[in-house]
């Protein structure tokens, strides 16, 4: 049995045949940012690019169609657009630091 408060990348087990205790422990690797690099270049993409491509259709197509609420749709798209770029600025802040 375990000590539920020991590391829990870490444990000892009894070997059953020779009654001798057994320890392994397992390295894990955390990300130096917030969060993993593939994940962090997909989000960057969808910050820089898609978003604001997205707010400008919205804003053409609203004008062409006379299409209720696009310019408050383009600005809800715009507002993530720019969380969404400060929350990756916070994790390149982290992983230059790391």
């Amino acid at each position: 049995m375990t000590d539920p408060t020991a590391n829990p990348a870490s444990t000892s087990l009894m070997d059953g045949v020779s009654g001798t205790t057994v320890s392994t422990s397992v390295d894990i690797d955390a990300p130096n940012g917030l969060i993993p690099n593939h994940v962090y270049d997909v989000l960057k993409w969808v910050a820089i690019i898609v978003m604001p491509a997205l707010a400008t259709f919205i804003v053409g197509i609203g004008g062409i169609w006379s299409l209720p609420f696009a310019g408050q749709a383009a600005s809800t798209v715009t507002a993530v657009g720019v969380l969404l770029g400060a929350l990756l600025g916070l994790s390149s802040v982290k992983y230059n630091k790391a």
